[in-house]
C-alpha cells in the first residue's frame, strides 16, 4: 500500500499540471470512492460466507495489475526530453516547511476522520436506531458520495481556490455534529450524505496543495511524506480518539463523533492561518 499510493498521486503530479492535475486528483479520489463504497457493499454480502471469504476481495488487484500494464504508459516509451529527466535524476529532492505543515494537517485529518468508519456501528447500536448493515450502508454511502463530489473538484477549486478547503471541513463539522447528536435513523444518512461531500473534497484538495508548495523536482518525495501522514493518522485514531474519548468523556461513539467535529473546527483554523502563511512567504 505504501509503494503504490504514492506513486499513483505522484504520476498524476508527474503527468499534469494546473487545472489538469487538480482534475485528475478528483478522478484519483473519486475512483478511491468507487472502490471503496464498491467494496464495502459487496463485504455484506461475502460475510454471509463467513469470515474468510471477505478477503477475496483481494483478487480485485488482479484485473487492477492487468489495466495498468495494458494503458498506463511506460516512462521508456514517452517521448520525454532526455535533459529534463536528467535534471530529475540529478537534483536532490527535499522536503520545506509548507510540505510538513501540509502533511501535519493530513495527519490530524485523518486522525479525526476514521472514526466515521470504526465508531459507526456502536453508534448505530447503541443508540438502538439501527442495525450494524445500517452503519455499513451509511459508511457505503458515505464513500460513493465522494464519487461524484470529487469528479467536480476540479470544477470547484478553479471557481474556489483556496476557500474550497475550510468549507469541505465545514461540512465535516456539520456531518459529524450531527451523527453525534441525533437519534433518528434518516438524519444519521443526511450526515453520512454530508461528510461524503466534505471528504470528497478535502483529501484530492490536500494532494492538490502538496503538490502546489512543493519544489518541482521533490513532488515524489512531498507525497510519499503526504502519504505517510495519511496512513499514520488512519492507523493511530483508534488509538488517539479512544484515549481522547476515555480521558476527556464517558468514551462513548457518539461522544468521539463530537470530538471529531470539534476537531475539524479547529483544523478550519490551522489550515487558514498556513495558507495566510504561505500566501505571505510567496
Amino acid at each position: 500500500m505504501g509503494l503504490f499510493a504514492s506513486l499513483a498521486v505522484s504520476m498524476i503530479a508527474d503527468y499534469f499540471e494546473g487545472n489538469e492535475l487538480s482534475t485528475m486528483l478528483g478522478f484519483q479520489n473519486a475512483m478511491g470512492s468507487v472502490g471503496s463504497g464498491v467494496c464495502s457493499l459487496a463485504l455484506g454480502y461475502l460475510l454471509s460466507f463467513g469470515w474468510q471469504a471477505a478477503f477475496s476481495i483481494y483478487f480485485l488487484a488482479i484485473p487492477a495489475i492487468v489495466l495498468f500494464g495494458l494503458f498506463v504508459p511506460s516512462d521508456e516509451k514517452q517521448n520525454v526530453k532526455q535533459e529534463l529527466q536528467e535534471e530529475k535524476k540529478a537534483t536532490k529532492q527535499t522536503l520545506s516547511l509548507p510540505v510538513l505543515l501540509i502533511a501535519v494537517v493530513l495527519f490530524c485529518f485523518f486522525i479525526i476522520l476514521v472514526p466515521m468508519s470504526y465508531k459507526m456501528p456502536q453508534l448505530v447500536v447503541s443508540k438502538g436506531i439501527g442495525t450494524a448493515g445500517d452503519a455499513s450502508t451509511i459508511y457505503g454511502i458515505f464513500t460513493l458520495v465522494g464519487i461524484p463530489v470529487s469528479l467536480g473538484y476540479g470544477f470547484l477549486k478553479n471557481k474556489i481556490g483556496q476557500n474550497l478547503y475550510p468549507m469541505s471541513l465545514l461540512c465535516l463539522v456539520l456531518g459529524f455534529g450531527t451523527m453525534s447528536l441525533t437519534t433518528n435513523l434518516a438524519l444519521l444518512y443526511m450526515a453520512g450524505i454530508i461528510n461524503g461531500i466534505g471528504f470528497g473534497l478535502a483529501v484530492p484538495f490536500g494532494y492538490n496543495w502538496i503538490s502546489e508548495v512543493a519544489d518541482k523536482e521533490s513532488v515524489n518525495l512531498a507525497t510519499t511524506v503526504a502519504l505517510l501522514s495519511i496512513n499514520m493518522g488512519v492507523f493511530l485514531s483508534p488509538v488517539v480518539m479512544n484515549g481522547l474519548g476515555n480521558l476527556l468523556t464517558d468514551g462513548q461513539p457518539d461522544t468521539i463523533m463530537r470530538i471529531s467535529a470539534v476537531g475539524f473546527i479547529g483544523l478550519i483554523f490551522i489550515s487558514k492561518s498556513i495558507q495566510v502563511f504561505l500566501a505571505k512567504s510567496k
